[in-house]
């Protein structure tokens, strides 16, 4: 009775949601009053100002369940690297979001990797900090909110490093504190209570500061910046719910 009742309840959401049109997902075209709500309510989260995390609203599409980080995503594809995506590339794409993995196997232009180091959530068995892949054998490589999850962070930069093309380009999202200079990392803590205190999430191992991008450049990566201003006008920016403090980090080899 009770999943009866929440399915009556998702679909008369659905319905009363798309009589509007003040937003509209970019990656199933579906358009609604307004996006749904996520993410945690975290004290840390909240303290420190973390951009791409925490609650907010407008998340996630009702139809296609795309969160705001993976619409900011497809934007920047699309709209930034829409030739690279109709060339033949080999791309990698750890963790995927679960609305990207069918609109890149529809493109048989791209060859196509994606994979979890739980084994069930992806099509490949990884793990970032050892690939199975040879050296310079990706145009590109996402992945996207993983990083700061990784115990191991350098061994997992170093080999999404090693993988990537000189030409290539690999797409680096993490949440980003924007008042803690340097990245806060206490390897005294081991319990999911801890993580979620100190950092915001019970799968985070660090809270990333203003130092993100020096971290990775310590694998070797040439790193640069894009927020969405940068390539999104305020109006579309608020019409697909995009997170307009969420900054978009590209490593270059």
């Amino acid at each position: 009775m009770i999943r009866l009742l929440k399915s009556i309840y998702r679909n008369v959401r659905y319905v009363i949601y798309s009589l509007g049109k003040q937003k509209k997902c970019p990656i199933c075209d579906a358009s609604f009053i307004k996006f749904l709500s996520a993410g945690s309510k975290s004290n840390a989260l909240v303290k420190y100002q973390v951009d791409a995390a925490g609650y907010r609203q407008n998340v996630t599409c009702l139809s296609c369940e795309s969160s705001d980080r993976s619409r900011l995503l497809y934007l920047f594809l699309t709209l930034k690297h829409e030739s690279l995506l109709n060339s033949s590339i080999n791309l990698l794409h750890i963790a995927s979001d679960t609305e990207f993995p069918s609109f890149f196997k529809s493109k048989k232009n791209i060859s196509y990797f994606n994979g979890d180091l739980d084994k069930d959530l992806g099509d490949l068995e990884l793990d970032v900090t050892n690939l199975s892949f040879e050296s310079n054998f990706f145009d590109v490589i996402i992945c996207n909110h993983v990083i700061e999850q990784i115990e191991d962070e350098l061994s997992a930069t170093k080999e999404l490093f090693r993988v990537l093309k000189k030409d290539g380009l690999a797409i680096l999202q993490a949440p980003i504190s924007r008042i803690r200079n340097e990245t806060y990392e206490n390897l005294n803590l081991n319990t999911p209570e801890q993580y979620e205190s100190a950092y915001g999430q019970k799968d985070m191992r660090r809270m990333y500061g203003q130092d993100y991008k020096k971290r990775l450049e310590l694998a070797g990566f040439i790193m640069h910046e894009s927020k969405p201003n940068d390539f999104l006008s305020i109006e579309l920016i608020t019409l697909h719910g995009i997170n307009p403090n969420e900054s978009i980090f590209i490593g270059y080899k």
